[in-house]
């Protein structure tokens, strides 16, 4: 009989843990709440390079290429921000246009006439960046009627690019774009977030046009965001986890090694599993609050303990709690506490007990993992480890 693995969480981590322990041969159920950290993603994959993952790069780079809405580099990807600057990733959105080997050459930036895309503004800007001028790259604003009513001119980012999941917008777009002659010798088109909510259209219309086409970075809560969400739903339902929907509120544990956990959601519905993984997300993603006389908490009872430094954090013995400020700056360029605190786990991802022994078959992965990077790369590779070795050796 295979183990069931509950992974806690939709994110990056979370979907990672699902598909690693799923290729292990376990069971996998994941509990999808309220949208976290990954949602805010604006399309770049920061951490370190894929080459330091070591090991656990074949497992990482499997993720990737099975999730199918993201790339990873050997070398930076150089990609666009909306705030008119340029800067280095690993890996990116598969909407997002790599303007990385471009050289000596003009980049087409589609003036939309979109309150929020200044298209001037931004070739202005991204052709005065170092990176740029060292290249003599430059872009430049091409007037494209690419907007095809009157109210899409005003309409949110997601909701203009929910319009181009129909194939047949995709291809009155295309004809717009090779209709406009000031395209024609530019070695790249850069449109505004609007290419989907699913991974593809800018595939589609740089094969058509025969030159890279793609977005800058999202804004977070952008479209970045929900282009990972159809595409983890696709994953999970084609690796055959079970997706429910909810939050859970208790996690228990005898702390025997056999005996199965049980997870208890707000609907009242419990749960039981072999092997627990927690990828709630931080402070940010909702796994973490605080609470200024323990001076943080989990979002869920669970037999955890949060630390930060790697060094358990212990309850407040001033009557107002603990300073906020404390933790909100740590006074100097070092990530503050705020970034940092999370569970205690051991190298294996398992939760530790107060006397820091591992606890059998309760993981953590990603952002609710104290002091690990606050990376999306970092968040991909915690959670393939954790799911893994859930299924693996969960009660061990």
């Amino acid at each position: 009989m295979s183990r069931r693995v509950l992974v806690l969480g939709g994110g990056a981590s979370g979907t990672a843990a699902a598909h690693a322990a799923r290729e292990a041969g376990a069971s996998v159920v994941v509990l999808t709440g309220r949208s976290g950290a990954t949602a805010l993603t604006s399309g770049a994959i920061d951490g370190p390079s894929p080459a330091s993952l070591g090991p656990a790069r074949a497992a990482v780079e499997s993720f990737v290429q099975a999730l199918g809405a993201w790339e990873l580099t050997e070398t930076d990807c150089q990609v666009a921000t909306q705030s008119g600057l340029l800067r280095a990733s690993r890996g990116r959105d598969r909407g997002i246009l790599d303007l990385g080997g471009f050289r000596n050459g003009v980049v087409g930036v589609v003036d939309a006439s979109r309150p929020l895309w200044d298209a001037v503004a931004l070739a202005r800007a991204w052709s005065a960046e170092p990176w740029t001028r060292a290249r003599a790259l430059r872009f430049e604003p091409v007037a494209v009627a690419v907007l095809r009513h009157a109210h899409e001119s005003v309409a949110p980012d997601a909701d203009l690019a929910a319009l181009h999941d129909d194939p047949a917008r995709v291809a009155w777009l295309l004809e717009r774009l090779k209709k406009a002659p000031a395209l024609e010798n530019k070695c790249a088109i850069v449109l505004g977030p609007w290419l989907g909510t699913k991974s593809g259209v800018s595939a589609r219309l740089s094969l058509e046009l025969g030159k890279p086409v793609g977005e800058p970075l999202s804004h977070p809560g952008g479209v970045a965001g929900l282009r990972f969400e159809a595409a983890r739903d696709e994953l999970l339902t084609r690796i055959d986890a079970r997706c429910v929907s909810g939050w859970a509120i208790g996690v228990t544990s005898d702390g025997a090694v056999q005996a199965p956990l049980r997870i208890t959601l707000e609907s009242g519905e419990a749960i039981d599993a072999d092997a627990v993984v927690l990828a709630l997300g931080g402070l940010v993603g909702g796994g973490v609050r605080f609470a200024p006389h323990r001076p943080f908490a989990l979002s869920l009872a669970a037999p955890a303990v949060l630390a930060l430094g790697d060094v358990p954090l212990v309850t407040s013995g001033s009557l107002h709690g603990a300073p906020f400020e404390a933790f909100a700056w740590s006074g100097h360029c070092a990530a503050a506490g705020f970034e940092r605190v999370g569970v205690w786990i051991d190298e294996r991802g398992r939760l530790r007990a107060e006397d820091g022994a591992p606890q059998a078959g309760l993981f953590a992965a990603g952002d609710t993992v104290a002091d690990a990077p606050r990376t999306l790369l970092e968040a991909i590779r915690s959670g393939v480890a954790a799911g893994r070795n859930a299924a693996l050796d969960g009660g061990a």
